[in-house]
């Protein structure tokens, strides 16, 4: 299926479709998971701080894809993508 067929992913559930689910990005982040699962209700958005320690998300997560093998842009924190 071409990629313009595919639907495109909010960033958070991309985020999350990307690290494996919110288990697994919080085991990597040692963040609570229901972290990452309530991003998916509050509008598909990764916040760019994170409020309990004042961390970039967006920066963190991009390291950790860079650390992991894993493809992830700040376009896509921003905008969404496909798998």
């Amino acid at each position: 299926m071409p990629r313009s067929k595919k639907p495109k992913l909010p960033p958070a559930e991309l985020v999350l479709a990307r690290f494996n689910g919110p288990r697994e990005l919080g085991r990597l982040t040692d963040t609570d998971p229901s972290t990452f699962s309530k991003w998916k209700t509050r509008g598909g958005k990764v916040p760019l701080v994170n409020r309990a320690d004042g961390a970039d998300w967006h920066q963190r997560l991009l390291a950790l894809a860079k650390r992991t093998g894993r493809r992830l842009t700040q376009h896509e924190l921003l905008h969404g993508g496909w798998l």
